[in-house]
């Protein structure tokens, strides 16, 4: 199984965007991680990336993961993520309506 840091998906997000030729490679990477038990931890943390492009994948991840996974998170796990993630909504680096957005559907999913 492999292995992944939020620098490691943070990169890999940044070359979905800026390089054409690498777009499907990408893509496959990041499906992979999505998919991945890891993808919790590191796609909330994501959520303060500096970059919009990389807090928007994060706030998708989140929301593929909770649609798919949602159900099968202890109680205790789906409260702290619940948190997490409406006090997010409040910041100002998740205020953009594409990341909000994304962010509103984890929460009701």
């Amino acid at each position: 199984m492999a292995t992944y840091s939020a620098e490691q998906v943070e990169e890999v997000v940044q070359v979905m965007y800026t390089n054409p030729a690498r777009v499907g490679e990408a893509n496959a990477w990041l499906m992979d991680f999505t998919s991945s038990p890891a993808a919790w931890e590191i796609s909330v943390a994501l959520l303060r990336s500096a970059e919009p492009n990389v807090r928007f994948f994060a706030a998708n991840a989140v929301h593929i993961k909770v649609k798919a996974e949602g159900d099968e998170l202890p109680p205790d796990t789906l409260a702290w993520l619940l948190n997490t993630l409406l006090a997010a909504m409040q910041t100002p680096e998740c205020a953009q309506p594409n990341i909000l957005t994304k962010l509103c559907l984890a929460v009701v999913a």
